[in-house]
């Protein structure tokens, strides 16, 4: 039987719904249009807030706002127009005019704002620095291209530390205060200044011939997460000069720049090294561009160690996809999308590369001119080694190209390496990582170690982390635990077996992996890191290299003879020679007190590392903490400083590593004062330099002091 229809009736079928508006004899008729169609829509609109578009990540976030806003409005519109005029168009003699009209009128809107309305950078107008330039023939789209499509890799990047590796200096992007502070540098003073929209730094030179006086705008900083370095204009084109000064984030101050080096205070600053070193790896295809000597036109695909560093070019790969039906059939292909890089699906060696294009000790392989010009050649993927020299120390160091640097700056291997070949400073790991046995056996079947066995560019959406803990190493889930080394070496997931290998308690300091086989004995940003190369410790290393073997880094107050007796009834190594002070004092008094400043560094360092204080106390590190505040290297008088606040009864410890000698000298007695009014008599401690009563025995310290290796050690980080 035949439905029979009344006015108002709702009719729902699977093109959507209409509504009965007639009924007669002749049948019935139905409006199929929306229900706002026709009718004007008024909207009321309040400004509750107003905030300067200054900072480049607020401009790019209120584009992606604004362009997602039209969109939407737009597909309303054409629902509206669509529901509208559909049913008086079927007989109209205008339809393919109007349709043409709307066609036209909305890609004129979409054009606008995805082409002719994206916002051009301002970065080629400033003509006082290096510039992003992406120009429409290159081969590089910028990470801002990437992020419709990848948001959730595009969020996680831009929370790392790699995207503000280089940044424009804005008053949104320095940390440092630049409220007036006065600084002073041999002859010269600095006085920083914060404006609405710029950094600016008046300095004055005093010298023989007059005083001089210029002011400079601070344009690029390099760093973000343990300081940040400034780089000002130089009106040399965009050369630019550092600023002799760095602002340490941790703790909120100023201190000059070779304060943060293991570097000798006399030591020369450089002039544009920005434009021709800082730019291989703080920025995405640096191109120096030197128009004569001291003259740099210098442009940058991207500020930062931005997408197109690890994943490559991406020109290839947005026009490929551009199309949204071939973006979907590459998302269901099992085919390797060839038009980008994708590093965890390279070989461990060839991922690794990746990393290694910066965190190296290298070389360019490429013509000199041609790099000046165009930068490097190497792209994701490709063999490093086919465009790069990477320098090895020890036995690797018979290179050709190691040797002829070698010929031009005879100490160039000590300032990277360990005589072993040992990478020593931060930010080259991916030298540890080739040295390292896990990665050297090249068996894929067995698990070949890469750098993304343990670190992740991009945390996953399901990783309880906050972005910022995980930014900090950029490490995977667990792989700050044995898990790291147990995702190969299963056997040790066993408490039995962790015990029967390490001798110590399965859940102490002592068993983890890392502690024993990757200790830190590399330096970098006033710290101690943790090496990348994975060995086993031995006192002979430590004798024939001089670097602190893992044992003597944990059991602070033992000698170098204990360790040297465990290593033997353990592991089977075989004695060491040793001499009357190393079978007697502990190691680390030796090394703080008779070694270079690399080792003075580095063990100063490890008397605040919580597990060497919970195993070898604290007491006994006074002396030598104090005497290293007056050591004559700035970065070793930092870190005594920061290590001896750690103690108890020092923590308000007030001592400027870099203020006035005289007030420094006052403070150290003080703090020396200070220990020897809470020393406690106890048995005598000849390992540790102290006597029954608990004082220091002085002839002995003094004659260590006097014996400090004082040759120039510089650490090139």
């Amino acid at each position: 039987m035949a439905r029979e229809f009344e006015v108002g009736d709702i009719l729902r079928g699977p093109t959507g719904r209409a509504r009965v508006v007639e009924v007669s004899d002749a049948g019935t008729m139905v409006d199929a249009n929306h229900p706002l169609a026709g009718k004007s829509l008024n909207f009321s609109i309040e400004i509750v807030s107003v905030r300067t578009d200054s900072s480049p990540e607020l401009r790019s976030t209120w584009k992606f706002f604004e362009v997602t806003t039209v969109a939407i409005a737009v597909l309303l519109s054409l629902l509206l127009v669509a529901s509208n005029w559909l049913p008086r168009l079927r007989t109209s003699t205008h339809a393919p005019l109007t349709f043409f009209l709307v066609g036209g009128g909305i890609l004129c809107v979409y054009g606008f704002i995805f082409v002719g309305g994206e916002e051009q950078s301002p970065a080629l107008e400033a003509r006082n620095r290096p510039v992003e330039d992406i120009s429409a023939d290159s081969e590089h789209v910028g990470s801002r291209t990437c992020r419709p499509c990848h948001p959730h890799n595009h969020a996680t990047w831009h929370a790392s530390y790699h995207r503000t590796m280089t940044q424009v200096a804005t008053p949104e992007i320095v940390v440092a205060p630049f409220a007036g502070e006065v600084l002073h540098s041999g002859n010269a003073t600095f006085k920083m200044e914060r404006a609405a929209d710029s950094l600016w730094v008046d300095i004055e030179n005093r010298a023989p011939t007059g005083k001089e006086q210029f002011r400079r705008q601070i344009v690029l900083t390099t760093g973000s997460h343990h300081e940040q370095d400034y780089w000002y204009e130089t009106e040399d084109g965009r050369t630019l000069q550092r600023l002799p000064f760095v602002w340490r984030i941790p703790e909120q101050r100023w201190i000059p720049d070779n304060a943060v080096l293991v570097t000798p205070p006399e030591a020369p600053r450089g002039f544009g090294r920005w434009n021709m070193s800082c730019i291989k790896c703080h920025t995405t295809q640096g191109r120096p561009r030197a128009v004569k000597f001291q003259l740099f036109d210098t442009k940058v695909a991207e500020f930062g160690i931005a997408c197109e560093a690890c994943h490559g070019p991406g020109r290839s790969h947005i026009e490929r996809h551009d199309s949204v039906l071939q973006r979907y059939q590459q998302h269901t292909s099992e085919d390797a999308d060839e038009t980008i890089v994708l590093p965890s699906r390279l070989s461990a060696e060839r991922q690794s590369q990746v990393c290694g294009q910066c965190h190296s000790v290298f070389m360019r392989g490429s013509d000199f001119e041609t790099w000046l010009k165009d930068g490097f050649a190497y792209r994701p993927g490709e063999d490093l080694d086919e465009t790069r020299h990477v320098f090895r120390g020890g036995a690797q160091a018979d290179h050709p190209l190691t040797q002829k640097r070698v010929e031009e700056e005879p100490g160039f291997l000590q300032e990277y390496f360990w005589s072993d070949g040992m990478v020593r400073v931060s930010g080259r790991e991916y030298n540890g990582l080739i040295e390292s046995p896990c990665y050297q056996h090249g068996d894929e079947s067995r698990g070949v170690l890469s750098c993304l066995s343990c670190h992740e560019m991009h945390i996953d959406a399901e990783d309880p982390r906050p972005l910022k803990v995980w930014a900090n190493d950029q490490l995977g889930p667990e792989m700050d635990t044995d898990q790291a080394c147990a995702q190969c070496h299963e056997g040790f997931k066993s408490s039995e077996r962790i015990i029967e290998h390490t001798h110590h308690l399965a859940s102490s300091t002592g068993s983890q992996c890392y502690n024993c086989h990757m200790p830190h004995t590399t330096w970098g940003l006033l710290k101690a890191i943790r090496s990348h190369e994975v060995n086993s410790p031995s006192v002979r290393e430590s004798l024939e290299t001089g670097r602190p073997n893992a044992c003597n880094l944990c059991h602070l107050d033992k000698t170098l003879a204990w360790t040297d007796e465990a290593m033997g009834r353990r592991y089977g190594h075989p004695r060491s020679n040793l001499n009357e002070d190393q079978e007697r004092i502990a190691a680390s008094i030796l090394w703080m007190l008779t070694g270079d400043a690399g080792q003075r560094a580095i063990v100063a360092w490890h008397t605040r590392w919580a597990p060497a204080q919970s195993i070898s106390g604290t007491d006994w590190m006074v002396p030598s903490l104090t005497q290293l505040l007056s050591d004559p290297y700035h970065v070793v008088r930092f870190t005594a400083h920061e290590s001896l606040k750690s103690l108890p009864g020092y923590a308000e410890f007030d001592f400027d590593p870099v203020g006035p000698i005289r007030e420094r000298e006052l403070a150290i007695v003080e703090a020396r004062r200070h220990w020897i009014g809470t020393s406690r008599p106890g048995p005598s401690q000849a390992n540790l330099l102290l006597d029954a009563s608990g004082q220091l025995v002085s002839h002995t310290f003094q004659r260590l002091s006097q014996q400090r290796d004082d040759r120039r050690v510089q650490l090139s980080e």
